[in-house]
C-alpha cells in the first residue's frame, strides 16, 4: 500500500534537495514496443513493457526475446506497484538512467522483492544477478552481487549501495541463474531510509530480510510507504 505524504511536506523536502527522487513505480508511464502507454495506478499490471518513465528517470528492459514477460505494476496482486523481469524470456539487463541526457545521480537504496531461480517460489542461493554503475559509457563500480530473495512481498530485502554509486549516469541490473527478478522503491539522490545496514560490497553480503511492512523516509520523515500483503 502506498502511503501519501501531504503535498506541503513534499514541497518542503524538495526545497532541501531539489533532485531527491524515490521511484515508487506508481503514477509513471509504462510503454510497450508498439508505442502504447499506460499509467501505473497500483491496481493493474502491464506486461509487454519495454520502457518505464517516472519522475525524470527512465528504465529500459534490454532483451533478446519477447517483452511479454517484462511487467510493471501490481504484479504480486497486493496493491503495490513494482518492476519485474524474467531472465528466461530473453531478458539481458534492466538499465536505469535520467531522462536528461548525460545527467548524473546517486543510487543509494532499493527494495529487492524477488531474485529466485524458482518462478513463484523460494530462492536457492545460486542466483547470480548483479548491479553495476556507469558514467560516460564506462563502468565505474564493480559488479555487485545481489542477495537471493524468495518470490513475492511476504519478505523483501533492503539493498544499500556504497558511495561508488554516487555520480553515475546509468545503473544496470544483469545476470543469470535466476528465473525472475523484482524490485521496488529506488532512492536516487536520497539517503537510504534504513539504518544499521552495511553497504552492499563485493562479492555480496548478508543484507537482512525485512517484514512485509517496509518503512522508508525522505529527509527527517520515517513514513513514506508501506509494503503489505
Amino acid at each position: 500500500m502506498k502511503r501519501i505524504i501531504p503535498p506541503l511536506i513534499v514541497g518542503a523536502l524538495l526545497l532541501c534537495n531539489a533532485f531527491a527522487t524515490v521511484i515508487t513505480f506508481t503514477g509513471g508511464t509504462a510503454l510497450d514496443p508498439y508505442g502504447n502507454s499506460h499509467t501505473t495506478n497500483a491496481n493493474n499490471v502491464y506486461f509487454n513493457t519495454s520502457t518505464y518513465i517516472e519522475n525524470g528517470f527512465r528504465l529500459d528492459y534490454i532483451t533478446s526475446g519477447s517483452y511479454q514477460m517484462q511487467p510493471v505494476g501490481d504484479y504480486y496482486g497486493t496493491g503495490n506497484d513494482v518492476i519485474h523481469g524474467h531472465w528466461t524470456s530473453g531478458l539481458q539487463s534492466i538499465d536505469v538512467k535520467s531522462t536528461t541526457v548525460g545527467a548524473t545521480f546517486d543510487l543509494n537504496y532499493f527494495i529487492l522483492t524477488s531474485n529466485t531461480s524458482h518462478g513463484g517460489g523460494d530462492a536457492t542461493g545460486l542466483e547470480t544477478v548483479y548491479v553495476q554503475g556507469y558514467r560516460n559509457g564506462s563502468a565505474v563500480t564493480g559488479s555487485y552481487l545481489l542477495p537471493s530473495e524468495n518470490w513475492g512481498l511476504e519478505t523483501t530485502k533492503n539493498v544499500v549501495l556504497d558511495s561508488s554509486f554516487d555520480n553515475i549516469d546509468l545503473f544496470r541490473i544483469s545476470g543469470s541463474g535466476a528465473f525472475c527478478f523484482g524490485m521496488d522503491a529506488f532512492y536516487l539522490n536520497e539517503s537510504a531510509p534504513v539504518q544499521g545496514v552495511e553497504p552492499l560490497s563485493l562479492p555480496g553480503n548478508n543484507i537482512p530480510e525485512t517484514s512485509a511492512a517496509v518503512l522508508g523516509g525522505l529527509g527527517m520523515l520515517t513514513l513514506l510507504r508501506r509494503k503489505r500483503i
